[in-house]
Protein backbone atom coordinates (compact mmCIF):
# COMPACT_ATOMS: atom_id res chain seq x y z
CA UNK A 1 0.00 0.00 0.00
CA UNK A 2 1.61 3.30 -1.04
CA UNK A 3 2.03 5.93 1.64
CA UNK A 4 -0.66 8.57 1.82
CA UNK A 5 0.11 12.13 0.82
CA UNK A 6 1.11 14.25 3.79
CA UNK A 7 -1.66 16.41 5.24
CA UNK A 8 -1.37 20.16 4.86
CA UNK A 9 -1.00 20.46 8.62
CA UNK A 10 0.20 17.26 10.32
CA UNK A 11 -0.73 16.49 13.90
CA UNK A 12 1.86 16.18 16.64
CA UNK A 13 1.54 12.38 16.56
CA UNK A 14 1.54 12.15 12.76
CA UNK A 15 4.36 10.38 10.91
CA UNK A 16 4.75 13.54 8.87
CA UNK A 17 5.90 15.41 11.97
CA UNK A 18 9.27 13.69 11.55
CA UNK A 19 11.51 16.12 9.72
CA UNK A 20 9.63 19.34 10.44
CA UNK A 21 11.32 22.28 12.08
CA UNK A 22 11.16 22.58 15.86
CA UNK A 23 9.48 25.98 15.67
CA UNK A 24 6.73 24.53 13.49
CA UNK A 25 6.39 21.54 15.82
CA UNK A 26 5.88 23.85 18.80
CA UNK A 27 3.37 25.89 16.81
CA UNK A 28 1.35 22.73 16.12
CA UNK A 29 1.72 21.45 19.67
CA UNK A 30 0.78 24.79 21.18
CA UNK A 31 3.48 24.40 23.83
CA UNK A 32 7.17 25.07 24.32
CA UNK A 33 9.69 22.61 25.68
CA UNK A 34 9.59 21.96 29.41
CA UNK A 35 13.24 20.92 29.38
CA UNK A 36 16.11 20.54 26.92
CA UNK A 37 18.97 18.09 27.44
CA UNK A 38 21.55 17.94 24.65
CA UNK A 39 19.54 17.18 21.48
CA UNK A 40 16.34 16.14 23.26
CA UNK A 41 13.41 18.34 24.21
CA UNK A 42 10.63 17.32 26.58
CA UNK A 43 7.03 18.39 25.99
CA UNK A 44 3.68 17.80 27.63
CA UNK A 45 0.97 17.32 25.01
CA UNK A 46 -2.27 17.25 26.96
CA UNK A 47 -1.42 14.73 29.67
CA UNK A 48 1.15 12.90 27.55
CA UNK A 49 4.84 13.60 28.27
CA UNK A 50 6.91 13.04 25.14
CA UNK A 51 10.52 13.50 24.12
CA UNK A 52 11.58 14.94 20.79
CA UNK A 53 15.07 14.32 19.47
CA UNK A 54 16.29 16.87 16.96
CA UNK A 55 19.18 17.67 14.68
CA UNK A 56 19.87 20.96 12.91
CA UNK A 57 16.62 22.33 14.28
CA UNK A 58 14.45 19.55 12.86
CA UNK A 59 12.54 16.72 14.50
CA UNK A 60 14.40 13.42 14.14
CA UNK A 61 12.32 11.14 16.32
CA UNK A 62 9.66 10.90 19.01
CA UNK A 63 9.66 8.97 22.26
CA UNK A 64 6.16 8.19 23.49
CA UNK A 65 5.32 6.47 26.80
CA UNK A 66 2.97 3.49 26.49
CA UNK A 67 0.23 5.02 28.63
CA UNK A 68 -3.47 5.70 28.17
CA UNK A 69 -2.67 9.41 28.32
CA UNK A 70 -0.68 9.02 25.09
CA UNK A 71 -3.37 7.09 23.20
CA UNK A 72 -3.47 9.72 20.44
CA UNK A 73 -0.30 8.10 19.11
CA UNK A 74 -1.19 5.37 16.59
CA UNK A 75 1.64 3.12 15.42
CA UNK A 76 -0.45 2.02 12.44
CA UNK A 77 -0.18 5.52 10.99
CA UNK A 78 3.61 5.23 10.98
CA UNK A 79 3.65 1.67 9.61
CA UNK A 80 0.64 1.59 7.25
CA UNK A 81 1.67 -1.54 5.39
CA UNK A 82 0.77 -3.77 8.32
CA UNK A 83 -2.99 -3.33 7.80
CA UNK A 84 -3.78 -1.84 11.21
CA UNK A 85 -2.26 -4.87 12.91
CA UNK A 86 -0.89 -3.04 15.94
CA UNK A 87 -2.99 -2.46 19.06
CA UNK A 88 -3.00 0.85 20.95
CA UNK A 89 0.44 1.60 22.35
CA UNK A 90 -0.62 1.09 25.97
CA UNK A 91 -1.73 -2.45 25.02
CA UNK A 92 1.29 -3.32 22.86
CA UNK A 93 3.54 -6.20 23.89
CA UNK A 94 6.97 -7.00 22.54
CA UNK A 95 5.50 -10.18 21.08
CA UNK A 96 2.66 -8.44 19.25
CA UNK A 97 5.22 -6.32 17.43
CA UNK A 98 7.53 -9.29 16.84
CA UNK A 99 4.72 -11.35 15.31
CA UNK A 100 3.80 -8.70 12.77
CA UNK A 101 7.42 -7.97 11.85
CA UNK A 102 8.45 -11.64 11.53
CA UNK A 103 10.76 -11.54 14.57
CA UNK A 104 13.11 -9.27 12.64
CA UNK A 105 13.86 -7.00 15.60
CA UNK A 106 17.12 -7.18 17.53
CA UNK A 107 17.13 -7.23 21.34
CA UNK A 108 19.42 -5.17 23.56
CA UNK A 109 19.59 -4.17 27.22
CA UNK A 110 21.37 -1.43 29.14
CA UNK A 111 22.04 -3.90 31.95
CA UNK A 112 20.99 -7.46 32.78
CA UNK A 113 23.21 -8.50 35.68
CA UNK A 114 24.86 -6.82 38.68
CA UNK A 115 23.27 -3.51 37.72
CA UNK A 116 23.30 -1.88 41.14
CA UNK A 117 21.60 1.50 41.44
CA UNK A 118 23.49 3.22 38.64
CA UNK A 119 20.94 2.47 35.92
CA UNK A 120 17.27 1.67 35.54
CA UNK A 121 17.46 -1.67 33.69
CA UNK A 122 15.51 -1.83 30.45
CA UNK A 123 15.31 -4.17 27.49
CA UNK A 124 14.92 -2.83 23.96
CA UNK A 125 13.74 -4.29 20.68
CA UNK A 126 15.24 -2.41 17.72
CA UNK A 127 13.76 -2.66 14.22
CA UNK A 128 13.92 -0.78 10.93
CA UNK A 129 11.04 -0.56 8.49
CA UNK A 130 11.17 -1.05 4.76
CA UNK A 131 11.13 1.78 2.23
CA UNK A 132 7.34 1.38 1.96
CA UNK A 133 7.14 2.38 5.60
CA UNK A 134 9.47 5.34 5.02
CA UNK A 135 12.34 3.40 6.56
CA UNK A 136 11.31 4.40 10.05
CA UNK A 137 13.48 3.10 12.86
CA UNK A 138 11.65 1.76 15.91
CA UNK A 139 12.85 1.02 19.44
CA UNK A 140 10.41 -0.63 21.82
CA UNK A 141 11.43 -0.16 25.44
CA UNK A 142 10.49 -2.41 28.33
CA UNK A 143 11.50 -1.18 31.77
CA UNK A 144 12.29 -4.10 34.06
CA UNK A 145 9.89 -3.06 36.79
CA UNK A 146 7.20 -5.75 36.67
CA UNK A 147 7.27 -9.40 37.62
CA UNK A 148 6.73 -10.46 34.01
CA UNK A 149 9.59 -8.30 32.72
CA UNK A 150 11.91 -9.44 35.52
CA UNK A 151 11.11 -13.09 34.85
CA UNK A 152 11.76 -12.73 31.12
CA UNK A 153 15.02 -10.84 31.67
CA UNK A 154 16.18 -13.36 34.28
CA UNK A 155 15.52 -16.28 31.95
CA UNK A 156 17.28 -14.51 29.07
CA UNK A 157 20.34 -13.54 31.11
CA UNK A 158 20.46 -16.96 32.78
CA UNK A 159 20.61 -18.77 29.46
CA UNK A 160 23.38 -16.49 28.24
CA UNK A 161 25.35 -16.79 31.46
CA UNK A 162 25.22 -20.58 31.28
CA UNK A 163 26.85 -20.44 27.85
CA UNK A 164 29.06 -17.35 28.06
CA UNK A 165 29.82 -16.73 31.72
CA UNK A 166 29.33 -13.95 34.23
CA UNK A 167 31.96 -11.51 32.94
CA UNK A 168 30.52 -11.65 29.42
CA UNK A 169 27.13 -10.71 30.80
CA UNK A 170 28.41 -7.94 33.10
CA UNK A 171 30.39 -6.42 30.21
CA UNK A 172 27.25 -6.24 28.06
CA UNK A 173 28.67 -8.42 25.32
CA UNK A 174 25.17 -9.78 24.66
CA UNK A 175 24.50 -6.53 22.81
CA UNK A 176 27.16 -7.44 20.26
CA UNK A 177 25.58 -10.65 18.98
CA UNK A 178 22.24 -11.61 17.50
CA UNK A 179 22.62 -15.20 18.69
CA UNK A 180 20.13 -14.76 21.54
CA UNK A 181 17.50 -12.67 19.78
CA UNK A 182 15.24 -15.64 19.02
CA UNK A 183 15.20 -16.55 22.70
CA UNK A 184 14.38 -12.97 23.66
CA UNK A 185 11.50 -12.85 21.17
CA UNK A 186 10.04 -15.91 22.85
CA UNK A 187 10.64 -14.86 26.46
CA UNK A 188 9.36 -11.30 26.06
CA UNK A 189 6.39 -12.24 23.88
CA UNK A 190 3.78 -11.35 26.51
CA UNK A 191 5.70 -8.53 28.19
CA UNK A 192 4.22 -5.05 27.68
CA UNK A 193 6.11 -2.20 26.07
CA UNK A 194 6.91 0.78 28.32
CA UNK A 195 7.64 3.32 25.58
CA UNK A 196 8.35 3.60 21.88
CA UNK A 197 10.95 5.61 20.01
CA UNK A 198 10.27 6.13 16.32
CA UNK A 199 11.90 8.19 13.59
CA UNK A 200 15.45 8.39 12.28
CA UNK A 201 18.89 8.41 13.87
CA UNK A 202 17.76 6.53 16.97
CA UNK A 203 20.35 5.81 19.69
CA UNK A 204 23.01 3.18 19.05
CA UNK A 205 22.11 0.52 21.59
CA UNK A 206 25.11 -1.78 21.39
CA UNK A 207 27.42 0.63 23.17
CA UNK A 208 31.18 1.08 23.06
CA UNK A 209 31.77 -2.49 24.24
CA UNK A 210 31.01 -3.72 20.71
CA UNK A 211 33.42 -1.38 18.91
Amino acid sequence: MPPESPPRQPGVFSPYIIGVGLAYFEQLAGVTARRTVDNTKEYRIGRCDIEVRFDDGRVNSLRIPATVECSDFNLNQFLPNYDNAFPPLHQLTQGAFSTETSNAGAFYANCLYACGNAVDPSVYQSWKGAHADRGFEVILETALITEASHDAASAWSGAMMDERGEDWLIDGKFNCTRQYDALAHRLFANVPVSAIQIGYGLPYLAGDVCN
